[in-house]
């Protein structure tokens, strides 16, 4: 039986985020293959993909494959309690800034937006609702973005049994151009499930309260707009040339700024100098990119204002690597680097000030190990060191690298 949940997973905050860029290139998977990058994240994913994998035979209908028939099952089952079913985990990733969360659902979001895409398109009014109270969170005609997967029914009382009829319940009554009907291919044919996908834009056409039903209702229309925000927006493109010899090309917005996907030279010089290629907004490198130096340096990840801001993974020109947390273009947070290529020698843990502070762990090249406190980059502090067997050579305090 159903939780009711996917009907109910709608987040109030409308967050504006990054388009999800990547996943439509990559190879259509078998659904095992698929999930395989999720085994770390979600405790026998690859079970329940075999498990919806034997309820799906090929679609004659619209020519879904199995796998793409299971990706659907997938997402419909109910795989663990609350937040931990793989619906919820998939859309608590769709949710999240950081683009790079999202990475290890590429293969199974490749394999979803194939089998969408074979479904017709229907208009049609479908239903979703929480049992609580969020009339406030949407004004008459206001914009909004659901980057999730949607889960709605038909059927207003397959909502009304998951919520109930409280006073402090809200429905949403959507008036949909691109629903996706999975009725044939759920766990749950009973609910009638129709699928919004990532991306869908709404406006709130009202916002009432229903004295007879005693709930608050909300009249939902999907509208179309300039830009796709999943599939890459269509924003203008122009290429401006600064008066420091900076190029860029690219989107941008109608103050002319670069604003979404593009690509900065600087001093214009295509091989030597400096390039950054992924998301702007407001003038500034803001998002997911790559940025190549002209040392040979190349950080691949998230920035903020121009600066290495959030995850992300930089590859130095001398061989050494750190992948982990920054803020404002320094080291903060968890992370590990790499010293030498061999990846012999590594420091994972804690930095603060761009340099090893707080708990972590050394490996030396000789398969030596230090397990403990360190500040301003060296040993400071309780710790243990073993030998390559993991023996215990000495354990007790340090202070800049010497015991003490």
């Amino acid at each position: 039986m159903s939780s009711g949940s996917r009907f109910s997973d709608i987040d109030p905050n409308n967050k504006r985020l990054p388009a999800i860029s990547g996943y439509l290139s990559i190879q259509l998977l078998p659904i095992e293959k698929a999930v395989e990058p999720l085994l770390s994240i979600i405790p026998f994913i690859d079970v329940h993909a075999k498990t919806a994998k034997k309820h799906c035979p090929i679609d004659s209908k619209y020519g879904l494959t199995r796998d793409e028939s299971a990706s659907i099952y997938l997402y419909t089952m109910e795989t663990g309690e609350g937040q931990d079913n793989f619906y919820a985990l998939l859309n608590a990733a769709l949710r999240e800034e950081s683009r790079l969360l999202l990475k290890p659902f590429f293969s199974y979001l490749r394999l979803i937006d194939a089998a969408t895409t074979k479904l017709p398109s229907i208009k049609t009014v479908v239903w979703r609702g929480v049992s609580r109270d969020l009339s406030a969170s949407f004004k008459e005609k206001q914009v909004i973005t659901w980057w999730t997967v949607s889960s709605c029914t038909v059927k207003v009382d397959v909502i009304k049994g998951f919520i109930g009829t409280s006073p402090n319940s809200t429905l949403f009554l959507i008036e949909c151009q691109n629903g996706k009907d999975v009725s044939e291919y759920t766990c749950f044919p009973n609910e009638h499930e129709v699928l919004l996908m990532p991306g869908t834009q709404l406006q709130v056409f009202s916002n009432s309260f229903d004295h007879q039903g005693g709930l608050h209702v909300i009249h939902l229309k999907e509208i179309s707009d300039d830009e796709d925000v999943v599939k890459s927006s269509e924003k203008l493109s122009k290429t401006i040339n600064y008066p420091d010899d900076t190029k860029y090309t690219g989107q941008i917005n109608d103050k002319g700024e670069p604003d979404g996907q593009g690509t900065i030279w600087i001093n214009e010089d295509k091989f030597k100098g400096d390039r950054y290629e992924g998301q702007f907004k407001a003038g500034g490198r803001n998002g997911v990119g790559i940025y190549y130096y002209s040392n040979g340096d190349k950080y691949e990840g998230e920035h903020c204002n121009n600066r290495r801001h959030g995850r992300g993974i930089c590859n130095y020109s001398n061989g050494n690597k750190y992948n982990g947390e920054w803020v404002n273009g320094a080291k903060e947070g968890r992370g590990k680097f790499i010293w030498r290529k061999d990846g012999t020698q590594w420091y994972e843990g804690d930095y603060r000030n761009d340099n090893m502070n707080g708990h972590g762990t050394m490996c030396y090249s000789n398969g030596q190990k230090y397990d403990g406190e360190f500040r301003d980059g060296q040993l400071h502090g309780q710790g243990t060191v073993t030998d390559s067997n993991g023996q215990t050579l000495r354990k007790g305090r340090w202070e800049n690298s010497k015991p003490v």
